[in-house]
């Protein structure tokens, strides 16, 4: 499976286990930002040591493993921002 794939579908859960997909926490800002950190840190973690367990890590370098993260980051903070009122 593509990493991308899976990180994707780890980010996406680790969200959701957090409940920041319901309105009331969508809706306050301030608190999504320690979630979405939250959720995207437990993703990296298990991407790290999937590839580890797997002895695939050396397939994927550090600097794309570093710019999924703070692009994913940065991409769903600006996503948020836009689609709230303020």
């Amino acid at each position: 499976m593509n990493a991308a794939i899976l990180g994707a579908i780890l980010s996406y859960g680790a969200l959701k286990v957090q409940g920041l997909y319901e309105d009331d926490r969508i809706r306050k800002f301030r608190g999504f930002i320690a979630g979405i950190a939250l959720g995207l840190v437990t993703a990296f973690f298990i991407l790290i040591a999937m590839g580890f367990l797997f002895k695939i890590a050396h397939t994927y370098s550090r600097g794309w493993i570093l710019i999924w993260f703070s692009s994913a980051f940065v991409i769903l903070l600006v996503e948020r921002r836009l689609v709230l009122p303020p």
